[in-house]
Parts: C-alpha cells; structure tokens; sequence
C-alpha cells in the first residue's frame, strides 16, 4: 500500500494537459480479427479557423450526452477521432446530425474495418442544412447526401 509521501510523489507527476497536446500516433498494421474502430468516427469542421480543441470536446460531449462517454482524440491538424464506448451513442451521433461548433459544420463519418482513420474521406453530410428557410424552387430532399466542396 502507498503511503501518504507515495501518493504526493505520483500527484506531483501527473500532467494533465499532456493529452490536450498530444497527437494521436496510429500504427499502419490493422487486427484482422476485430475492428478496433467500430465504435469510433472520424470528423472534421468545416471552417478555416483553428478549433479550440479543449472547448469542442467540452461543447460536443454536453450536446450529445452519450450515456457510456466519449473520448475525442487529435489524429492530426483539423483530423479528430470520437471514440465512444457503446454503440447506441455512436448511432445516435450520427443519426442526430449534422453537428457544429463555433459556427463550423462538423463532418463525420465511420471507419471501416481495414482502413486508417486519417485516410476516410470526410466531404459529405447526411442532411441537407436549415431547408426551412430557403427560397421557393430550391430543391428539398429529406435525408439525402448531399456533397460538399
């Protein structure tokens, strides 16, 4: 059992902003027998501007309240992994959508089970945004795909 002295030791060791600089190394061999990804999705904003990534992870895990948590990684520049730990929230994500923060539209997507995070291709949404206020004549298609960019 850890003294007192012990304890203070490993606290004063402790950083917690380490992560928050970190980027997110992934390897390019992928298990075979299972897809480590399953319950992740990748994204990106859409905005020129950098992301204040402390305050997007706050803001996205208050809006989406995923009952078993999510854990939002930097995979690099502008790239970030979701990690969720069951798959109703990770459904409800992506059914719920589209998503912003900081007036930026998040684009998401899955990953499949042989392929690298970094490689998805992030240039589609799966609803077309704000269709109540356009002007007469334009297009509506409830829940179609609709490219971006």
């Amino acid at each position: 059992m850890d003294t007192p002295d012990d304890i203070i030791m490993q606290m004063a060791d402790l950083d917690v902003d380490k992560e928050e600089n970190e980027e997110l190394v992934l390897e390019d061999g992928v298990e075979e027998d299972a897809n480590k990804f399953e319950l992740c999705l990748v994204g990106r904003f859409l905005t020129e501007k950098n992301i204040n990534v402390r305050a997007m992870r706050s803001k996205m895990a208050d809006v989406w309240k995923p009952a078993m948590g999510v854990n939002i990684k930097v995979l690099k520049d502008g790239i970030f992994l979701f990690q969720f730990y069951h798959i109703d929230d990770m459904q409800w994500v992506l059914k719920g959508g589209p998503w912003s923060f900081d007036n930026a539209l998040l684009v998401i997507n899955t990953i499949k089970a042989d392929e690298n995070p970094v490689t998805v291709l992030l240039n589609e949404v799966d609803r077309l945004l704000d269709s109540n206020s356009w002007a007469p004549g334009w297009l509506h298609v409830r829940d179609s795909r609709k490219t971006i960019g």
